[in-house]
């Protein structure tokens, strides 16, 4: 338990010199290829190879050691490229308004989806486009809140989205990011995104009451948002009714990153009951070098009871959680979540 807290504390002070907060250690401690696993792990790797200071010298031999895991991650950009670049045309083409959130990284790491919202009345017709152009159902048509579908032969799923909902239980109004939508230009292809202010906003909400945890990369993605100063962050949050979830994020950045912008933005935001132990939870973890320091189970689902009470009874949400387990990839996620969190101390 010693060697797992003092790899943890080591790989959280490189993420805060990868963030401006503190300088690297000079010396490693442990090998270069098990700093390069942690990071890949964390998906901050691609974030520590861009790194242009080679001091200390155990920074080449870690860029060296991630040199595999950097093509490998090369090699997932162009899969999930062609799913983006197939999804978007396909879309545009049939007249369906939609969204890409969660999908591109400040990091530069990619995840195992592309994250997708359309509107329910476009739900049909969504389908119908991305089918005609080569992708393939792998979830249940009938759980429209969230469908999975895939290019044959590409690993990367496309996660169609009509609400943003934990086991059919909404957390926020999608319009924050149906509203709050800008064409990026991306690989000589105009893809519309979520503005910054939202994409930061329903990443945060996603982390504390549907992931149950606030990450290392949550935080990296957090504070380097806040480089292109987003205008009207917190007040956007508050207007959704997700101001706590926000504010529970903004604690745990601040305290890794001493960013002040982060700050300043956190003090805006109220804190409730439980986002205030929240943070204080995954803060106290991380100081105890906990690199993935889940939410207790008792508060997520507090916090998730907190959020979909401003849509519908509760009495309501947990029958629609219940009914949604029918679903395989519903029922997949959530013995994966309860075996990571049984794993993790």
């Amino acid at each position: 338990m010693p060697v797992r807290r003092e790899l943890g504390l080591l790989v959280i002070r490189v993420v805060r010199a990868l963030l401006g907060a503190s300088s690297l250690p000079r010396e490693l401690g442990v090998s270069a290829e098990v700093l390069a696993k942690a990071l890949a792990k964390l998906r901050l790797h691609i974030a520590f190879y861009r790194l242009r200071l080679n001091t200390p010298p155990w920074v080449h031999e870690v860029k060296k050691a991630l040199e595999p895991l950097v093509l490998e991650t090369g090699m997932k950009w162009l899969e999930l490229g062609l799913v983006v670049s197939r999804a978007s045309e396909a879309l545009k083409r049939h007249g369906v308004e939609h969204v890409f959130f969660k999908t591109f990284n400040y990091s530069g790491s990619v995840g195992v989806d592309a994250d997708l919202l359309i509107r329910p009345e476009d739900y049909v017709k969504a389908l119908k486009a991305l089918t005609s152009y080569g992708f393939k159902l792998v979830d249940d048509p009938r759980k429209r809140y969230a469908t999975g579908l895939a290019l044959p032969g590409n690993p990367v799923v496309l996660d169609l989205h009509t609400d943003l909902a934990v086991l059919g239980a909404r957390y926020v109004n999608p319009d924050i990011l149906l509203r709050n939508r800008v064409l990026m230009l991306w690989g000589g292809l105009k893809v519309y995104v979520a503005r910054s202010q939202a994409d930061v906003v329903v990443r945060a909400v996603n982390a504390v009451v549907k992931e149950g945890a606030i990450t290392l990369h949550d935080i990296y993605e957090t504070v380097c948002a806040f480089r292109s100063r987003p205008k009207g962050l917190a007040e956007l949050a508050e207007r959704y009714g997700v101001g706590e979830f926000l504010r529970a994020v903004l604690d745990v950045a601040f305290t890794v990153s001493k960013c002040v912008q982060v700050g300043s933005e956190a003090r805006k935001l109220r804190h409730n009951g439980v986002s205030r132990a929240i943070a204080g939870h995954v803060i106290k973890k991380l100081r105890e070098g906990v690199l993935t320091p889940y939410i207790p189970l008792n508060l997520q689902v507090l916090a998730l009871l907190n959020a979909t009470n401003k849509h519908e009874r509760p009495v309501e949400v947990v029958l629609r959680a219940t009914r949604s387990l029918k679903y395989s990839r519903n029922t997949q996620h959530l013995a994966r979540k309860v075996l990571l969190r049984a794993l993790t101390p």
